[in-house]
């Protein structure tokens, strides 16, 4: 036997291919030992996260999930290059689960973009669970979806306070529906027997009576009046509480307006002899702005009713200056300042609130509801200003806010002609009074049977309905609220059902807006409200059928003939004199929306006085992206044509040069 003899230089070879090794496998081993280090570093990590945390591989297979997605340890590691169907078949859970999260994965694998969405599940008590779950893409370097990791959060409480929020909500609208109905219907309440106070008021004026009762009528005339401002100051609260109050901008002349509030509050301050002055910067005297006259006045109303009634001796001022002037814009600050009684300063941050007093002696001593100051102040900040108070006790006070303008030109609306005073109806005409309040039916009683003999009284719908059965009326006046059957059910059953054409004036004690547009809606031709006097009573009856002036109109060669009351005539002329002016004023501002809603507004009116041939350039007008000026020049001509001819009388001309 042959025996080879290893070298030395192999020898060392093997020595150190031998220590290479040792050295290798000491270096495999400490990045063993630091992988599977790291490896537990970032499972810490991952399983650490407050939410449910999952990986898949891009075959939707599960490579790792955190005890927050699966508490359970075994079943965990028995999910891992399981999928969703597996885990929805171990877990009796609906495969529709799988599916759907199938679905998003490919899409999230298609788009490379992350996808969130809710799941809705059962868990193991049977209680249902929400879950927000996101999946998101991650890239290899090839930019290819090589995992994709899945995240989730139990929204189950977000869930359950959506659920009470909307509860509470509905119980909210519920609440302030009840409360809209209480205000409506009080008002009704009020409204009705207020009706019959002032108007037996009214009648009794025109009696002869001795001092002593005159006195007392007067006290009661003044009470009833008191109370009704308190009324519509509740409604107003309501309606500004509803977001369902709107301001207007229309030209306003501030000189004017001064003017009317001193004349409302002069003869009273005479009384308790204080002097009222009024101050107006020079540059305002002949100021245009654009403004809600209605409301502002309102503001200014109620601000100085208080300063005269808390003022005992001395002066109440209503000042208007002008803060800053633009081209375009003015800043104007209104301030009302009084030598009255004052506020304490522990009770300035409190005369706001609704409801509220300076002291409860006050309410004893001069009466209100204390929404004077709450109403004034909401009004001035849907205005765009502030309404503020400075004040010390037994030295008066200032209330001021300061409201931005814009400016406008003055609209040189021709003054309205004074509607005629005294109207005479048939004395033929058939008159339905549906009523079922006792005094308003005497009321009204007492004011048509000076104008026709031939009135007829039922207290309800259901008798109403009878009653027409039985006769034709001219004229049907009917009540809102009423027992067995209420105006708007019999209303809505003589148009649809008897097909009774007949004139129905709403004579109604509510004050919504809203309230009045379903009157129209169920077939009502118009409505008053309640309390009303005798003139706005015959006036509105005038208008519906009352006297008539026929005017001939020459169109197309025929002669038509169209018959409304004078009153109708005096309103119409004032009316499309405001609108010819308003056109103007608009077409100066090129203001094009505006001239848009004012010539669909004018169609119903231009038509119903016979200028049928000005109807198609209203159309086009209102659907002008720019300003025609040919189109509109025709139309203000023919307008004017008819007006003259109206005012003096004749038989106008329709003319469309």
């Amino acid at each position: 036997m042959q025996v080879s003899i290893i070298k030395p230089k192999e020898i060392d070879e093997l020595i150190a291919e031998n220590n290479r090794l040792k050295n290798e496998n000491k270096r495999l081993k400490a990045e063993k030992k630091a992988s599977i280090s790291q490896k537990k570093f970032f499972e810490n990590i991952l399983n650490g996260i407050p939410s449910d945390l999952v990986v898949f591989d891009k075959y939707h297979r599960y490579q790792f999930l955190n005890p927050i997605s699966i508490k359970d340890n075994t079943m965990r590691n028995w999910m891992i290059n399981k999928t969703d169907f597996d885990y929805c078949k171990e877990r009796n859970h609906p495969i529709q689960i799988a599916k759907n999260r199938r679905k998003i994965f490919n899409q999230v694998i298609l788009e490379k973009k992350e996808i969130s969405f809710e799941e809705k599940m059962i868990d193991n008590n049977g209680n249902v669970v929400w879950n927000f779950r996101r999946m998101h893409p991650v890239f290899n370097a090839n930019n290819e979806v090589e995992h994709v990791i899945g995240y989730a959060y139990d929204i189950t409480h977000i869930k359950k306070m959506k659920v009470d929020l909307e509860a509470a909500q509905k119980k909210a609208e519920v609440s302030i529906k009840a409360k809209e109905t209480f205000l409506a219907n009080m008002s009704h309440e009020i409204r009705t027997p207020m009706n019959a106070i002032l108007g037996m008021s009214q009648l009794l004026s025109n009696i002869k009576l001795s001092k002593k009762n005159k006195m007392y009528l007067n006290g009661i005339s003044k009470s009833a009046s008191n109370l009704l401002v308190i009324i519509n100051e509740i409604l107003d609260y309501s309606k500004i509480n509803s977001n369902k109050l709107e301001i207007e901008k229309i030209p306003v002349n501030l000189f004017e307006e001064l003017n009317n509030c001193e004349q409302l509050f002069i003869l009273k301050c005479e009384e308790k002899g204080i002097r009222l002055i009024k101050s107006i910067s020079s540059e305002l005297e002949n100021t245009y702005v654009k403004s809600d006259p209605v409301r502002l006045n309102q503001i200014l109303n109620n601000l100085v009713s208080n300063a005269v009634k808390f003022t005992k001796k001395g002066t109440v001022k209503l000042k208007i200056d002008l803060v800053k002037s633009t081209k375009d814009q003015l800043t104007i600050q209104f301030s009302i300042i009084d030598t009255g009684s004052g506020i304490p300063k522990n009770k300035l941050n409190h005369i706001f609130n609704p409801f509220s007093q300076a002291d409860t002696s006050v309410t004893r001593e001069y009466g209100g509801t204390g929404l004077g100051l709450t109403i004034s102040k909401k009004i001035v900040a849907l205005m765009g200003g502030k309404l503020s108070v400075s004040s010390e006790e037994n030295s008066g006070s200032k209330f001021s806010f300061t409201l931005n303008f814009k400016r406008c030109k003055s609209p040189s609306i021709k003054k309205k002609k004074t509607l005629i005073s005294s109207v005479t109806l048939n004395k033929k005409l058939k008159v339905l009074l549906v009523e079922d309040n006792p005094l308003n039916q005497l009321y009204a009683q007492s004011i048509l049977e000076k104008h026709t003999k031939n009135l007829t009284i039922v207290n309800n719908g259901e008798e109403a309905i009878k009653a027409i059965d039985n006769q034709k009326f001219d004229l049907i006046l009917m009540d809102i609220q009423m027992p067995i059957m209420g105006g708007l059910e019999c209303t809505k059953i003589l148009r649809k059902v008897k097909k009774i054409k007949t004139p129905i004036i709403a004579l109604t004690a509510n004050a919504f807006k809203e309230d009045k547009e379903h009157y129209l809606q169920a077939g009502m031709n118009s409505y008053l409200s309640k309390p009303f006097t005798e003139q706005e009573l015959i006036h509105e009856i005038s208008n519906i059928i009352g006297i008539k002036k026929t005017i001939s109109f020459n169109q197309n060669t025929k002669t038509k003939k169209i018959s409304f009351p004078p009153v109708m005539i005096n309103l119409f002329i004032s009316e499309m004199n405001k609108n010819i002016k308003l056109m103007e004023f608009h077409i100066s501002e090129n203001d094009i929306q505006s001239i848009n809603r004012l010539a669909h507004k004018i169609k119903p009116n231009l038509s119903m006085f016979g200028l049928q041939e000005v109807i198609p350039l209203c159309l086009n007008i209102e659907k002008c992206t720019i300003i025609n000026q040919a189109e509109i020049k025709k139309l203000i001509s023919a307008i004017s044509n008819m007006i003259k001819h109206l005012e003096n009388d004749q038989s106008p001309k329709v003319l469309v040069h």
